[in-house]
């Protein structure tokens, strides 16, 4: 394993099922479609709404429907390439961007892919974040990190470029 230890042979991700009921569960380690990789992730930060989710089930319009993973400010390393990715391979450490629009709807066309009501947003009430030890992300949401960069550094990534794009 390039993070320095051996590459787990499960998939154990942090499952809540209701307010106050988090589990660790065994899941099956995906298999990329053709524009995803699949990540081992490194390092995953909880955010106020993994709390929510959490605490209370939810937030706004966003209530458990099922059972989901939390987690979404992540790192890792890619494990498994889809056929039609071409900028990454196998042991590229990456942060992940876990707002993925539609990129056809009109707020997509214009920068506003995080709005998007059509796109895979994780987590929310029925995309599973990625608090777990494998995680099949799109492609083009996996951005390299400069080898000097660490993987807490790239797991807060996603919360500072959050902070950038609010004081805009």
């Amino acid at each position: 394993s390039s993070l320095g230890r051996m590459a787990p042979k499960q998939n154990y991700a942090a499952v809540v099922h209701g307010p106050n009921d988090l589990r660790l569960e065994e899941r099956p380690i995906p298999e990329p479609a053709f524009n995803e990789v699949v990540l081992e992730i490194d390092c995953c930060g909880i955010c106020g709404t993994d709390i929510h989710f959490l605490k209370e089930g939810g937030f706004g319009t966003q209530m458990l429907i099922k059972p989901i993973v939390l987690g979404h400010e992540s790192s890792g390393v890619v494990r498994k390439v889809g056929s039609s990715v071409t900028h990454l391979k196998i042991g590229d450490r990456v942060a992940i961007e876990p707002a993925a629009g539609c990129r056809i709807c009109d707020l997509c066309k214009v920068g506003k892919y995080n709005v998007c009501m059509n796109g895979r947003h994780s987590p929310t009430q029925n995309t599973d974040g990625n608090c777990s030890n494998y995680f099949a992300q799109l492609a083009d949401c996996c951005f390299k990190m400069p080898d000097h960069m660490t993987m807490e550094e790239g797991a807060l990534l996603e919360p500072m470029a959050v902070g950038v794009y609010a004081g805009r």
